[in-house]
């Protein structure tokens, strides 16, 4: 480290490297910005991915797509409230291949974004009927990620045989197929086996 630090304060620059050029950013004020990775080898098209997405996410002011390189597009939109409800929305998926969102602003550079989770609708099924309440599948499905509040209550759920939870998974790692769990009564059982409709995205 020393040795780079001595380096660096002998570094100079020639009269034209040195010469600054102020980058104008104007030209996305007021828009709003979602880049996003399409988790597959296939080469991807700008048309196909517009065609897929616009009847999808029903926007007030619809949106722009540029293809940035390495399988990441950057969505351009009007309106934030079309944002929001298209991250509401997620998961999504192009041709069965993940599709990861994330919001940036106008100076993020795309190449150094990460894309290491998304948001998943989790069903936990096959619980007794007297922990059907939504503080148990939670607690259930936090194994499997950061469990994310939804504003939902317990009496939601009401008459359902399943429970769903909004959890944010770290799409780097195996999905979580389900947990164990123990009763008061002692017994213990597989009670989550369908605890994912995620499944059917895949990602490489």
């Amino acid at each position: 480290m020393d040795n780079l630090s001595a380096l660096w304060e002998t570094f100079s620059l020639t009269e034209s490297e040195g010469s600054k050029y102020n980058v104008d950013d104007g030209g996305l004020e007021g828009k709003f910005l979602l880049a996003a990775r399409f988790f597959t080898v296939r080469a991807l098209n700008i048309e196909a991915i517009a065609r897929t997405f616009k009847p999808l996410w029903h926007t007030k002011r619809g949106f722009e797509v540029c293809d940035m390189g390495d399988n990441r597009m950057l969505f351009i939109f009007s309106e934030k409230s079309d944002v929001d409800r298209v991250l509401a929305g997620e998961p999504w998926s192009f041709d069965r291949f993940l599709v990861a969102l994330k919001r940036i602003g106008r100076q993020t550079e795309m190449k150094g974004l990460v894309f290491d989770s998304a948001h998943f609708w989790l069903q936990v099924h096959d619980l007794p009927i007297s922990s059907l309440k939504l503080r148990v599948a939670q607690d259930i499905a936090s194994v499997a990620g950061e469990v994310l509040n939804t504003g939902a209550e317990d009496e939601d759920y009401e008459g359902s045989h399943f429970l769903r939870v909004r959890v944010k998974i770290d799409i780097t790692k195996l999905l979580c197929r389900g947990r164990k769990i123990g009763l008061s009564s002692g017994e213990e059982g597989w009670y989550v086996r369908k605890i994912f409709k995620a499944g059917r995205f895949m990602i490489t």
